[in-house]
């Protein structure tokens, strides 16, 4: 060591007061080292870290005063002094850390042993010379007190410097608040900070930077997701705070703290991608386009973009860079590249899934920091796009780290399936603000600091923006001594009352050219560019943003943001401002010069800034341009898929054409409108939009021949889909007649349309049905002849549902199998969703449940992807209806655990979704257990008086349920109000309050009351009055029962109602009824042992559809329409008795009735059959099996599924009676 620091220069030797920035590190680990190694071993490995150490310090001309054990010691700005001492002092700090870990590697790989290096910093005055012995330069005084002290705080692997060295290098380097730390011999704690890294750019602003305060359990919920990041977990961290609450500060310093902390260490330095979303010039992806493009270093204006994007994506380890290139080079609009097919969201899947893979091969080389910010600024599309890849992510080294404003008008996070975590940053407390001034100025009087602290609230940008407007006023100044003096009295200061005002305030303060200047860039947006500043206000403006950025309102904007601006301002806040000052007819001309500025200055690269110049023209007040410029960004946003932008575009644009009097634009922009509006699943407001244009067209010309193509297009959504016209088949007819004689895409829609009319009509016949066949036929004949494959797929779909309605599943299956390829190569989700759900109804039918399962699955999984919840759902039933006939119990619930996936919020649902949860407490309440309803569905409930009282009915309290249902009851119809009534009396006593004498009788009242009005009576048989006394009554009363009798009846009581029933029966037929030949009739006895015979699993199965059986009647008369209402009867009717026996399949009706029944029975109906058909089609089998079902579940009702297999009401009847007999 002696010859590294006789290097040291040595001036005279006599003592001297000093400033000098003091340096100690220490390395932790070196009593394990000391008991692990031979003396001799330790010296040599001690002594090489030492020496690189040392080294480090005199690259910087750092003075080694001295080695003590594990320490060193080094001094800066004594013998010889620098400038920038107290830099060069950290830096040497950073190159000390980077060197010892390497050393600690290597110890760890060799003796596992974990190595350290903690260093202390502290600025201030020496007694520098011959301190100690003649010939001996050192220094002494507090300032190496505590310096030393202040490394022992240090944790391994830190930099602490103290206040007096932040305050001289805050410029150059950035920190992080430590907080106070207690020193012995001390008679105050000092306050610490920890070095983040250097930064980048240094400032070039004022003098002023305040320290991170208040925000490091914030700091180590980022630090510990970035661990594990680092580690392969993907993690998603949102940060939500009001305006200035320190979201980008927090941000920037974590930034710094993680990039520093690896940079030069190790390899997998985190890269940074970083995107400010703003409020003005919104491209849609932009947030990914453009940080994506500095990664891959492409400049999407070259003419060999596309070319070379495959060796770019090559170099990230790309996996067939070629396959995936064009569909980027779309995405990035690169120049030359075609623009995508807007009706194709497979283009959409393929586009996401590309710019996952990029991101995802930009993680797997170094973990991945992505940082988007004010979120709530974020176009539709940019946010799909992201929580796309938060949901597909999970094993990847990225974090993902969001900021946006807290409260209304900010995005609702989606569910995903990484880590993800949300951080509400909460307003500093007084003291915590106080100490950001505190930190600024080495003295402020209390009386000023108090001032400014009451009006913060917390706010830590207020705090940084109230100490520059005092020195920007000159209240506040610095001293000969470079000291912060105070030159007016604290009483006379004023501070503004809002964040708002304390930005005027400084705004209000600049140069009269700088002032302009500000204002100017505030109309161009949050990013501005030099050469649209410079061709806007001229060189004069441009010049004067270097004052902006010495204010610290402006500064440079990130390297992935400049292809939209050279510069941002720093806080969204201070552009709002700045553009509120402005006069309106002020605002106007600039919009306007701006506008100017843009189209002379972009050239061929205008194409990417469509919707700022539709902006700014629009505001300008140039109609005509805005309109131009609006049609091409909404032409851009529909054929990138970003429909919400291109809905909000086409609507500016529409109302622009029509001021200017441009009809045939506007009616163009209506169909953009109503196309966009079908994509997007909002049916009835893309039938409005058709309406508006055939009203236009109508008005102007009715012989136009686009007046045919509109009502075209409305019967299709009215008809296929789900839109609502009140004369659809006078629609239909005369968009026919306008097209009569032609052969041409008009037609086919409306043939199609005229066939699907059927399934709206309220009682369909089969001669509906073959019209419809044949209508739909001819459609198909037209679209092959014109090579319309999206037509054919449509036609297909028409005559496939016919066969499908008509009985003939075969040839539906046929159909649908031929209109799969077609649906695939049309890249339409909606169209290929349906074909799987229709070749999977047809496959149930058919009894090929794999195959149904098959099919269904890749229709749910299809709908997921693309957010389509109605089909899915369809899809999804078709999965578990299949899962549960191929036996496949546990693949039944796994299918129906992702109900939540597919539940309905739309108003088309919303009275289903009631009565589905209107159900689920019914059930639950009788179960005896309490229901937990959330707020949403609560509010959704008691928004009528009947919800209402079932919500109260579910907390338990009986009188208010009693009185809702009571005030509900008299408005009703008279056969409903007794129903209600009853039922709900008997739930509220249910839940827990006392049961009076009648509740039995009420209950069977209300129940035969529904049974009576329920639209498929006509094919029951006369209700069995035995049938509400049915239940077993309690324990004590079941032992009582004499051996044989029914529950609840006396014996002999059956035998007469079911004779009676009997002979209804006959009287029944000998009035016209069918006359139903009686097969002979399964003895009790047989019933119940063979149902001990059947395997359980089997019974639940067949018991589940056997509930419905009875309605089946309508298939064996041709009457199909009849299913819909008497299967809900019937459902609701027996669902208790399942959920009693089996509460493990107590998911299954709580889940099918939260769905519409248009969804539910059409799926069920086949599935039925499939039951039976796979029995055989033996039907005195099919007979015995329902029986037996009926007698293993305790359901008398299933009875009359025997009645329609046999086709005898009356051998129903007295198997019924016979079961009611028969010893529990």
């Amino acid at each position: 060591m002696p010859d590294l620091v006789s290097e040291t220069p040595t001036p005279t030797q006599h003592q001297e007061r000093r400033l000098v920035t003091v340096l100690f590190a220490d390395f932790v680990g070196f009593t394990s080292l000391a008991e692990d190694l031979d003396p001799e071993e330790l010296q040599m490995l001690v002594s090489g870290i030492f020496e690189d150490l040392a080294e480090e310090a005199l690259r910087y001309d750092g003075t080694i005063e001295k080695f003590i054990g594990d320490a060193i010691f080094v001094i800066f700005g004594a013998p010889i002094a620098h400038e920038d001492d107290p830099q060069r002092a950290l830096r040497c700090a950073i190159g000390m850390q980077k060197v010892f870990a390497e050393h600690a590697a290597r110890v760890k790989a060799q003796l596992g042993i974990e190595l350290g290096l903690r260093i202390g910093i502290h600025s201030g005055m020496v007694v520098a010379g011959a301190v100690r012995a003649p010939a001996e330069y050192g220094v002494m005084g507090d300032t190496v007190n505590t310096a030393s002290r202040l490394q022992q705080a240090a944790a391994p692997g830190e930099i602490y410097v103290t206040q007096a060295t932040f305050r001289l290098t805050n410029r150059e380097f950035s920190f992080r608040e430590v907080g106070p730390i207690e020193m012995k011999g001390k008679d105050r704690p000092i306050l610490a900070y920890a070095l983040s890294g250097e930064r980048t750019t240094p400032r070039t602003s004022i003098d002023i930077q305040a320290p991170l305060v208040g925000r490091w359990m914030e700091l180590s919920r980022l630090d510990l997701a970035f661990q594990s990041a680092r580690v392969g977990r993907t993690e998603v961290v949102l940060i939500a705070g009001e305006p200035g609450i320190g979201k980008s500060r927090l941000l920037t310093e974590f930034i710094g703290l993680a990039t520093s902390a690896e940079d030069g260490v190790r390899s997998d330095a985190p890269r940074v991608l970083r995107w400010t979303f703003s409020r003005v010039n919104q491209r849609s992806y932009a947030g990914f386009i453009e940080p994506l493009l500095v990664e891959l270093r492409i400049d999407p204006n070259d003419p060999e973009a596309s070319a070379k994007l495959p060796d770019k994506l090559r170099e990230l380890n790309f996996a067939n860079p070629e396959l995936v290139a064009p569909t980027l080079a779309q995405f990035f609009h690169f120049a030359g590249a075609t623009e995508p097919p807007s009706d194709s969201e497979e283009w959409k899947r393929s586009m996401f899934i590309s710019v996952y893979d990029v991101i995802a091969s930009l993680a797997r080389e170094r973990p991945l920091l992505y940082v988007l910010e004010d979120l709530h600024f974020a176009d539709s599309a940019s946010l799909e796009l992201l929580w796309f890849v938060a949901s597909r992510a999970s094993r990847v080294p990225i974090l993902l780290l969001l900021a946006q404003r807290a409260g209304p008008g900010s995005p609702e996070p989606r569910p995903v399936r990484t880590n993800f975590s949300q951080l509400v940053l909460e307003p500093l407390s007084d003291e915590e603000a106080a100490r950001i001034i505190d930190a600024t100025f080495d003295w402020i009087p209390d009386e000023l600091r108090n001032k400014i602290v009451a009006r913060a609230g917390g706010n830590p940008f207020f705090v940084e923006e109230s100490i520059r407007s005092l020195v920007e006023s000159g209240a506040v100044a610095k001293d000969e001594k470079g000291e912060w003096q105070l030159r007016e009295r604290p009483a006379a200061l004023e501070v503004p009352a809002t964040l708002h005002g304390v930005v005027a305030a400084r705004i209000d303060r600049l140069a009269p050219t700088a002032k302009e200047t500000i204002q100017l860039a505030s109309v161009i947006g949050q990013r501005f560019g030099d050469r649209v500043l410079r061709e806007a206000g001229g060189p004069r403006i441009a010049d004067s943003v270097d004052d902006l950025i010495a204010a610290d309102l402006i500064l440079e904007a990130a390297p992935g943001e400049r292809r939209e601006g050279r510069y941002r301002f720093k806080h969204a806040v201070v552009q709002e401002v700045a553009y509120n000052t402005l006069l309106v007819r002020r605002r106007i001309e600039l919009h306007r010069r701006v506008a100017v500025a843009y189209e002379t200055v972009l050239g061929e690269g205008i194409r990417d800034f469509l919707p700022a110049l539709a902006h700014h023209y629009l505001l300008g007040d140039v109609p005509d341009k805005a309109a131009e410029y609006s049609w091409k960004a909404a032409e851009r946003a529909t054929a990138i898929h970003a429909h919400v932008e291109a809905l909000q575009l086409a609507e500016q644009s529409l109302e622009l054409y029509e001021k200017l009097d441009r009809f045939n634009d506007a009616i163009k922009a209506l169909f953009l409108i109503a196309r966009v509006r079908r994509y997007r699943g909002e049916n009835d407001a893309a039938l409005s939009a058709y309406e508006r244009a055939l009203a236009m067209l109508e008005d102007r010309d009715p012989k136009n021949p686009e007046v045919g193509n509109v009502i075209a297009h409305m019967a299709e959504l009215c008809t296929r889909w789900d839109a609502k016209h009140p004369d659809l088949e006078g629609l239909v007819a005369r968009g026919l007649a306008i097209v009569n004689g032609q052969r041409s895409r008009q037609k086919v829609l409306l043939l199609a349309a005229k066939s699907f009319l059927a399934r709206k009509r309220p009682k369909p016949t089969d001669a509906d049905w073959e019209e419809a066949l044949a209508t739909a036929k001819e459609a198909l004949s037209i679209a092959e002849e014109l090579g319309l494959l999206r037509e054919v797929s449509l036609c297909l779909d028409a005559v496939g549902y016919a066969y499908g309605e008509l009985g003939n599943f075969r040839a539906s299956y046929a159909h649908n199998q031929r209109r799969l390829p077609i649906a695939k190569s049309l890249q339409d989700s909606d169209e290929l969703i349906d074909t799987h759900n229709m070749i999977a109804v047809s496959a149930l039918v058919l009894g090929d449940f794999h195959e149904a399962i098959e099919h269904a699955t890749a229709g749910r999984d299809l709908a997921l992807e693309t957010e389509k919840p109605r089909l899915g759902a369809v899809s999804l039933q078709m999965e578990t209806l299949g899962r549960l006939l191929a036996g496949d119990f546990a693949g039944v619930l796994a299918s129906a655990a992702r109900r939540e996936q597919f539940l309905p919020t739309g108003k088309v649902h919303e009275p289903h979704r009631h009565r589905g949860v209107r159900f689920r407490v019914r059930v639950l309440r009788h179960q005896g257990k309490r229901v937990e309803l959330s707020r949403d569905t609560k509010r959704r409930l008691s928004q009528g008086t009947r919800g209402s009282g079932l919500v109260r009915t579910a907390r338990g309290p009986r009188r208010g349920a009693l009185a809702d249902r009571r005030s509900a009851v008299r408005r009703a119809h008279r056969g409903r109000r007794r129903a209600d009534r009853t039922r709900s009396r008997a739930r509220a006593f249910d839940s827990g309050g006392r049961r009076p004498r009648d509740a039995a009788r009420r209950a069977r009242e209300g129940r035969e009351a529904r049974f009576r009005r329920d639209p498929g009576v006509r094919h029951a048989p006369p209700r069995l009055r035995a049938r509400g006394r049915a239940r077993r009554p309690r324990a004590r009363s079941r032992s009582a029962r004499p051996r044989g009798a029914s529950p609840g009846v006396r014996r002999g009581q059956s035998d007469r109602r079911a004779s009676r029933s009997g002979r209804t029966s006959q009287r029944g037929r000998a009035s016209g009824g069918r006359d139903l030949s009686a097969p002979p009739i399964l003895p009790p006895i047989e019933t119940r042992s063979f149902a001990r015979r059947l395997p359980i699993d089997f019974l639940v199965v067949v018991g589940l559809f056997a509930l419905q059986a009875w309605a089946i009647a309508p298939l064996f008369t041709g009457e199909f329409t009849q299913f819909r209402g008497s299967i809900e009867a019937t459902f609701i009717a027996n669902a208790r008795f399942i959920a009693d026996r089996f509460p493990d399949l107590s998911w299954y009706p709580y889940w099918y009735l939260g769905f519409p029944f248009e969804l539910f029975y059409t799926p069920l109906l086949p599935a039925v059959v499939a039951v039976l058909g796979k029995i055989g089609g033996d039907i005195p089998q099919a007979y015995r099996i329902v029986a037996a079902t009926g007698y293993a579940l305790g359901l008398p009702a299933l009875f009359l599924a025997a009645r329609e297999l046999t086709g005898s009401r009356r051998a129903a009847l007295l198997s019924a009676g016979a079961f009611l007999l028969l010893p529990s």
